[in-house]
């Protein structure tokens, strides 16, 4: 089974489709019953859910639990759900954030306005972060770059080391996952999210949540032994991409997120679901160019469009029916959950109904 059709499978599997109305209310009720602010409860909710309704499963609702089972935490191993994120060291054109131990997603959010604001001044910035945790899909962030006409690059390390490097059984590196997002004028924007490995570990966890098998390629056990089995990919080695070279970006990624600003890097990366003792120190890179610098965002956005639309012009490969441009199938994923509702599948949905004395029904 390929990574499309694992993926595909989440709709015909046991799934209930709830709204995305539901579920960023249920999101943010979880959110404000163990501390967030109101607003940061809001940004937290809508980032999660912008996720499951591009269909990005793996990163949306479905973490839930293990955020709210950290922030109910004291002292080491806990989120703090009232971070005060503050910019420590700045420039015209930089910001070095201390996260404050906050969610990741509210730290990166507020990184990457940062960013935003600086570039809108000099042309191009950027946003190092320290001591902020697991932040879901960065695709969210790049395209806050991309509503405003720049284009928005981010990169997150931590969470959990899953690569091994070039001919080791040793995890040492984690997938590192980058987005780029870039505007277009009548086409969907270019967003393009991606980890550093075969397959985000959140669709193995997905998996395990729900008794399922993972596909050929994705995983081997702790020996380096192929595997269907959830539970030992998991507990084994996710591949790379492109094998060596996968490897190679994952690392320069570690440097950009880690490295630079001063985040956890190596073995002193923790995992979101297994360390409970230890504060994560997630990093990120946070990058924003206005486009108005180069070029009026009208004649970049008509070359955009221009490009996008010589893609769909290639002789196409048997049974193949349509060319797509990256994010293309995620924003079309979100038009039919805004429409339909976003399949849950009953593992999680158990999961859900089980954090707290919240109920999330349908």
């Amino acid at each position: 089974m390929a990574n499309n059709d694992f993926k595909k499978e989440m709709n015909k599997e046991e799934t209930v489709q709830i709204s995305h109305e539901r579920l960023r209310k249920f999101t943010f009720d979880a959110l404000r019953e163990v501390g967030a602010p109101e607003r940061d409860a809001e940004q937290i909710a809508e980032c999660l859910i912008d996720s499951d309704l591009r269909g990005v499963y793996s990163h949306g609702i479905m973490r839930l639990p293990i955020y709210i089972h950290h922030c109910r935490k004291q002292g080491p191993g806990s989120i703090n759900p009232k971070p005060n994120i503050q910019v420590v060291k700045e420039g015209p054109s930089y910001a070095h954030i201390d996260g404050d131990n906050g969610i990741g997603h509210l730290v990166s959010i507020k990184a990457m306005e940062n960013a935003m604001d600086k570039a809108k001044k000099t042309g191009m910035a950027f946003s190092s972060v320290f001591n902020s945790n697991h932040n879901g899909a960065e695709a969210y962030f790049a395209h806050m770059a991309a509503e405003k006409n720049m284009i928005g690059y981010c990169v997150t390390v931590g969470g959990r080391n899953i690569i091994a490097p070039t001919g080791g059984l040793t995890p040492m590196l984690g997938n590192n996952p980058f987005a780029y997002a870039m505007p277009a004028g009548k086409e969907y924007p270019i967003v393009l999210d991606m980890a550093c490995s075969v397959v985000a570990r959140g669709w193995i966890l997905m998996a395990i949540k729900n008794n399922w098998k993972v596909p050929d390629g994705w995983a081997v056990d702790k020996d380096g032994n192929p595997t269907n089995d959830a539970q030992e990919a998991y507990d084994g080695l996710v591949l790379p991409i492109g094998g060596y070279k996968g490897y190679a970006l994952t690392f320069i990624s570690a440097v950009l997120g880690g490295v630079l600003s001063g985040a956890a890097i190596g073995n002193e990366v923790t995992d979101l679901y297994q360390d409970f003792d230890r504060s994560q120190n997630v990093g990120h890179f946070m990058w924003a160019l206005d486009i108005e610098t180069i070029m009026p965002v009208s004649e970049f956005k008509m070359r955009m469009d221009r490009l996008i639309q010589e893609m769909r012009t290639s002789r196409m490969m048997k049974d193949v029916d349509r060319i797509y441009v990256p994010g293309e199938k995620e924003f079309i994923t979100k038009e039919a959950n805004l429409k339909n509702g976003v399949p849950v599948s009953l593992g999680v949905l158990k999961e859900l109904n089980s954090m707290s004395s919240l109920k999330l029904d349908f």
